[in-house]
């Protein structure tokens, strides 16, 4: 059951136009299930859990949530070309124990719109719309389930067994502490139009904080739990936006070219007052000072001095490092979207792209298809011994010189299946991709259709989406768009439980009565 209720007022005083608005904010969430069930039917074709041989399986779940929200907006503008925009609101979530469920969070923004504002600007056709704002605002949320407080006991699995009772906890550690997550951000933003809106340019730059962050840490399996979801820490977000709009970018009386652009570029930082680094699962970590998600993998023994991996004199083999070596990012901090569409007569053809760089992913999926002998990579030197590229060996002395001729004993399943995919810093590959999301051609019947009163409009378009994808050269494997993590914490990582990214064709006719 969710409500909303809105009380709006407005009144102008002068050169002065003001808006307020009150609101309250009502959500609740209930429900539950009960099943039975049995594996061993006495007659057969006859669904009724009286008909069973030994104990049936039953289960029993109820779950229930509210919120309750009272917020507040008020508008003032001056003159149409000066406006001051404030809101605040205050949620009791009763996910939360009572000390902490009720939470309050501001904001609030000033625009100036200077072509209304300033008299040699007004009419101007060359600079037609110019605005300058700045923003403040806090956003609070609780990111845990229904009853994620209290550790609770429930039914194990294959219990009551006859007579015999048995409960189980969760390998999660409940913190009844938990406290509300809160993000503030700081954002200055200039927009610009031109020879009559032809021509849209928008830069914003942007800093936000998110503190309070509820995070499921992994911790030691001597405490009875694998991990514990805890509010710790901080990060920063930093970075701009950059948006071009060209609409039309050529008009010729029936060809129009409509084309717009836009790049982002984030820096963001996990704050100092995580303590220490916390691992997510998949080779993802939070580590103070770094970005995040940042990941640490396993690697080999390498040369202090040229940082080449050192091979065995007898076996040309590497060796593996002990500690785990950290990378970098995995998520990209540059990306760039491209959209564009070429209209004549009554067809449109458009396209989109975009792309990613400067982040890495760990393809883990590698070493199942170097496991498995299916790989490229395992046929890289016909299953044959071979010098490893950029190796160093001792020359005995305790220094290390270029590997040249010490091959490895096997260039088959003993090296590919049992030594080389040991390792993830083999598949660390960039992330980097340029991808045509879309191409679609559309035919508007529009023309031929004028004399039907009973049909108003009809198009057909035929559409491909994920067409094409140009890859970083190291990354031989797949997506980096698809990762173990999904999109949650710990993405970053593939493997073999994946599905494949899949192309998609279709064709959509629309008739408009």
């Amino acid at each position: 059951i969710s409500g909303d209720a809105l009380l709006t007022a407005s009144k102008n005083f002068g050169d002065f136009s003001t808006k307020l608005i009150l609101g309250n904010s009502i959500y609740k969430r209930q429900g539950g299930f009960i099943s039975d069930n049995s594996t061993s039917l006495v007659v057969p074709g006859v669904y009724n859990i009286n008909y069973r041989q030994g104990e049936a399986n039953v289960n029993q779940q109820y779950g229930s949530e509210g919120l309750i929200g009272a917020f507040a907006d008020l508008t003032i503008g001056f003159k149409n070309f000066l406006f001051l925009h404030g809101s605040g609101r205050n949620d009791w979530n009763s996910k939360l124990a009572k000390s902490n469920r009720s939470f309050f969070y501001p904001g609030g923004d000033i625009s100036f719109v200077f072509t209304d504002a300033i008299p040699g600007l007004k009419g101007n056709k060359t600079l037609n719309f110019g605005k300058i704002s700045g923003a403040y605002t806090k956003v609070g949320q609780v990111s845990v389930n229904p009853y994620a407080l209290d550790n609770i006991v429930t039914s194990g699995p294959g219990f009551p067994y006859g007579s015999q009772a048995g409960f189980t906890l969760s390998d999660n550690f409940a913190n009844a502490g938990l406290k509300p997550e809160f993000t503030t951000e700081k954002q200055v933003s200039l927009d610009l139009g031109f020879l009559n809106s032809r021509i849209n340019f928008t830069a914003a730059y942007f800093n936000t904080k998110t503190t309070n962050q509820t995070i499921p840490s992994q911790i030691s399996a001597a405490t009875g739990y694998t991990s514990a979801t805890i509010n710790l820490g901080s990060m920063t977000n930093k970075g701009i936006e950059l948006d071009l709009r060209l609409t039309p970018l050529l008009n010729l009386g029936p060809v129009k070219w409509n084309f717009s652009a836009n790049f982002a570029y984030i820096q963001n930082k996990v704050g100092q007052d995580l303590g220490g680094e916390i691992s997510l699962g998949n080779s993802v970590y939070a580590i103070p000072g770094k970005p995040y998600p940042y990941i640490k993998v396993s690697d080999w023994v390498r040369d202090s001095v040229t940082n080449k991996i050192i091979v065995s004199k007898n076996t040309g083999y590497p060796s593996k490092a002990g500690p785990l070596t950290a990378v970098g990012t995995s998520l990209a901090p540059y990306k760039v979207g491209l959209t564009t569409s070429f209209s004549y007569e009554g067809f449109t053809l458009s396209a989109v792209a975009d792309a990613q760089f400067g982040g890495l992913i760990n393809n883990s999926i590698g070493s199942s298809l170097d496991f498995t002998g299916i790989s490229a990579t395992s046929a890289y030197a016909g299953r044959q011994p071979f010098v490893i590229p950029n190796t160093v060996v001792s020359d005995g002395s305790g220094k290390y010189v270029p590997n040249t001729s010490t091959a490895t004993i096997d260039g088959n399943w003993l090296f590919w299946a049992n030594t080389w995919n040991r390792t993830d810093i083999t598949y660390i590959n960039s992330s980097d991709f340029w991808k045509i999301r879309e191409i679609a051609l559309t035919y508007d019947f529009n023309k031929l259709i004028k004399k039907w009163k009973a049909i108003q409009g009809m198009s057909l378009t035929i559409s491909g989406r994920n067409l094409f994808m140009f890859r970083a050269k190291d990354n031989v494997w797949t997506d980096p768009e698809f990762s173990t993590g999904g999109t949650g914490n710990a993405i970053g990582k593939t493997d073999y439980y994946q599905t494949p990214p899949t192309r998609v064709y279709g064709a959509t006719f629309n008739i408009t009565f």
